[in-house]
């Protein structure tokens, strides 16, 4: 049977209504039978038993009622993380609800950019370097379009090496990434 709080709060009637512990198990010599008591308000408090299994019976009375009020107490404890713990995931489950939703919301403004970048590159071609070694880039906008010279292709190349170099070194220096073999 599952120890339900109704049940646990009838249980602690019993025990705070119940002779104080703790309890003891005994047997007077003489006699055939095991007693169990408590002398906790000054005068012994006692109940006979009898029977075959009278020891081992008084026995696990003696800790039941001796352990109750210890297994009441930490079950309230565990009820009571318990439910401290749920209200944590609750507010963790919300939590990750919003970032969830956050970024939702990002990726859909990064779509959104992206197309945008993506129509605004289709607006631009890089011709290959013409006889003289300038590199053209066409623009096409809403009147026609325009050429730009963008450079000599050596400078262009050099400008591109030089870049990506001080890239490569940024990520060493960030341990991003390893030194080539």
């Amino acid at each position: 049977m599952p120890l339900t709080d109704a049940r646990a709060g009838e249980l602690a009637k019993m025990v705070e209504g119940a002779t104080p512990g703790p309890w003891t198990a005994f047997r007077i010599i003489q006699g055939y039978s095991w007693y169990i008591g408590s002398d906790a308000r000054g005068g012994c408090t006692h109940a006979k038993l009898e029977g075959e299994n009278r020891e081992a019976d008084s026995a696990l009375i003696v800790a039941a009622v001796n352990a109750l009020p210890g297994l009441l107490a930490e079950r309230a404890a565990l009820v009571e993380a318990l439910e401290s713990e749920k209200k944590n995931a609750s507010a963790l489950y919300g939590e990750i609800e919003d970032l969830r939703a956050e970024f939702e919301r990002a990726t859909d403004r990064l779509h959104v950019r992206l197309a945008a970048a993506e129509v605004a590159l289709s607006s631009f071609e890089v011709k290959p370097p013409d006889g003289d070694g300038d590199v053209w880039m066409t623009m096409k906008h809403s009147a026609g379009s325009a050429m730009l010279n963008l450079g000599k292709a050596e400078r262009i190349t050099a400008q591109v090496g030089q870049l990506l170099e001080e890239d490569r070194r940024a990520a060493l220096v960030g341990g991003q990434a390893d030194e080539p073999v």
